[in-house]
C-alpha cells in the first residue's frame, strides 16, 4: 500500500546512520526512489498516494510559496525566485538544481498540509545529531487548532545526499522549534510550540546522554 513504508527494521540499510536515540522509536521507513525527486517523493507517499505522484506535490509547493511570497521572503531570503524555479520542474530525474531543500522547503509542506515535519539530517555515525529541527505550519484555519500529524523525514548526507520516510512510534522525541517559525507564524498558530514541549526536553535530555 502506498505509503505505509518497510516494517522489518532488522533490515534497515542506514541502522548506522540513524542516532542511537532515536533506534527505539523507528517504526518502519520508506526509501523512496534516488532520482533527484526524493524529497518531494518523500512528501507524496505521505500526503498524495505514493511517491510517483511528488509531480503534484511541486505543484503545491509551487503554489503555496508563489501565493504568499511575503512569508516566504523571509524564509528563502534573496532565493525566493530560485528556490520557485527548482520546485517548478517538469517530471523525471533531476539534477541538483531541482532537489528537495530542506529544512527550508518544509516550511511549504507543514503549511500545505497542516503538519509538523521532523528533519532528521543523518550524519556519518550514530551521535550524529545536526541538522535535526522541526518545522510546524506559519497559519492556520480556526477549526484547526494544532498539526493533524506528524511526519517525519530522514536526510542522509552527505555521502548519499538522499532523503527517505521514517515512521516513528507515537509521541517520539522531537528536535527544537525552527527559529524562523517565530518570525513568521501567524496568530491562529500561536502556541503550538507549547505542544511538543514536553518532547523537545526529552530530545534534549537523550542527546545529553
Amino acid at each position: 500500500m502506498p505509503g505505509t513504508g518497510r516494517m522489518d527494521i532488522e533490515h534497515f540499510p542506514y541502522k548506522d546512520r540513524i542516532p542511537n536515540i532515536m533506534m527505539p522509536f523507528l517504526d518502519g521507513w520508506n526509501d523512496v526512489i534516488a532520482d533527484g525527486n526524493c524529497g518531494f517523493r518523500v512528501v507524496a507517499d505521505v500526503f498524495q498516494m505514493g511517491e510517483d505522484n511528488y509531480g503534484l506535490v511541486r505543484q503545491l509547493m509551487y503554489s503555496e510559496i508563489a501565493s504568499n511570497r511575503d512569508v516566504y521572503g523571509h524564509v528563502y531570503g534573496e532565493d525566493l525566485d530560485r528556490s520557485l524555479q527548482r520546485i517548478r520542474w517538469g517530471g523525471g530525474p533531476c539534477d541538483q538544481n531541482h532537489w528537495f531543500d530542506a529544512p527550508l522547503d518544509l516550511f511549504a509542506v507543514a503549511n500545505i498540509y497542516k503538519c509538523a515535519v521532523m528533519h532528521f539530517g543523518l550524519g556519518l555515525h550514530s551521535r550524529a545529531y545536526y541538522p535535526c529541527t522541526t518545522v510546524l505550519p506559519w497559519c492556520s484555519r480556526e477549526t484547526v487548532t494544532r498539526p493533524v500529524r506528524d511526519v517525519a523525514i530522514g536526510f542522509l548526507g552527505p555521502s548519499y545526499r538522499h532523503f527517505i520516510r521514517l515512521d516513528m512510534s507515537p509521541d517520539f522525541p522531537v528536535p527544537h522549534i525552527i527559529p524562523k517559525w517565530y518570525e513568521i507564524r501567524r496568530a491562529s498558530v500561536e502556541g503550538w510550540d507549547a505542544l511538543y514541549h514536553a518532547r523537545v526536553q526529552q530530545w534534549n535530555n537523550l542527546i545529553a546522554m
